[in-house]
């Protein structure tokens, strides 16, 4: 693909409606240096330099699709909770609608802080309940999905394992999507792909690959055995399946596996690069790209984001920029 073609699909994709459906979270990143050993016990000594706050889990879906001039929605949970109400001004902020995202004074907002010392993760606090939503707040959780999917172009699910895609909340999207017509892109968490039975795409990567099948993937043979198998049992239209820096694996009926090379660079943090993939396969679907567009688009995105430390996005210049270099 070339730079020309890249910006068509980005300018198609422009005023499209994605509904971004999962596990929101806030991510913290405390910052400082090392400069010597606690003397009450063997661990590092951080002096704090900054703290920084954003969208994290569906919500770092949501703001890699902002900037590129579409309507981004969020349907998820956030505690009633200090942490809540930063997640909703980072909503504000980045320019995604959080119609769609409700309160339960029952559960905490998903919280995930990072220590970092020279560029490097010391230690991550994780703050959580992973119990699925249920009574009244599952309930306005469907409501709104049942209302707001007919109305999208492409909904995007991004399952962390963190309660909000509970049985009812996964059915009310593929059921409420299928007769619509809306294609509904996955990336999953649970081993047993069965789950996301309805998906358009559905996006594993290789440890969530092997989880599913119970067992190692050992070379490329087994691969496309467990991916063909997979694609089968969970019903989708394509499976795509991320391997870090080796070449993502595609698989659809009646074809061939088909390899799309990733961009070799080095890697500071892989934190955000399943979003950024994600939230680049539908972006590059909604434009009208091919599925296997789609997925170079998403890799080289994925490519940019882990050369940064903590969760980023990826600008339209720099991601242009990118193809005009491998074009050359």
């Amino acid at each position: 693909m070339n730079p020309s073609r890249l910006e068509s699909i980005l300018n198609s994709a422009a005023g499209k409606r994605f509904l971004v459906v999962g596990d929101l979270m806030l991510d913290v990143y405390v910052h400082g240096r090392v400069e010597r050993i606690c003397p009450e016990a063997p661990v590092q000594v951080v002096l704090l330099q900054g703290e920084r706050a954003m969208l994290g889990g569906c919500g770092n879906v949501a703001r890699n699709l902002a900037p590129y001039r579409v309507r981004v929605e969020l349907c998820a949970v956030v505690g009633r909770d200090p942490q809540g109400q930063r997640v909703r001004q980072l909503m504000a902020q980045d320019g995604v609608s959080g119609t769609g995202v409700f309160t339960d004074p029952r559960r905490p907002t998903t919280t995930k802080t990072r220590i970092t010392a020279e560029r490097q993760q010391i230690i991550r606090l994780d703050r959580e309940e992973k119990n699925f939503v249920e009574g009244k707040v599952e309930q306005r959780l469907t409501g709104y999905l049942a209302r707001a999917i007919p109305r999208a172009d492409m909904v995007l699910m991004s399952d962390y394992a963190k309660g909000v895609l509970s049985e009812n909340v996964r059915r009310t999207v593929f059921q409420t999507a299928q007769k619509a017509d809306i294609p509904v892109v996955v990336d999953p968490k649970l081993p047993d792909l069965r789950a996301y039975r309805g998906a358009t795409v559905l996006k594993p990567n290789l440890r969530e690959v092997e989880a599913a099948c119970k067992r190692a993937i050992a070379d490329q043979s087994d691969l496309e055995r467990a991916g063909r198998l997979l694609r089968r049992v969970s019903g989708c239209k394509a499976l795509v399946i991320t391997r870090g820096p080796l070449p993502t694996a595609v698989f659809q009926a009646g074809c061939k596996p088909v390899y799309v090379p990733t961009l070799a660079r080095e890697v500071f943090d892989v934190s955000g690069a399943g979003d950024t993939m994600l939230a680049f396969i539908a972006l590059g679907l909604a434009g009208g790209a091919t599925l296997f567009e789609a997925v170079e688009m998403a890799n080289l995105a994925a490519g940019i984001v882990v050369g940064k430390v903590g969760t980023a996005c990826v600008e339209k210049s720099d991601l242009l920029a990118l193809f005009g270099e491998i074009e050359k």
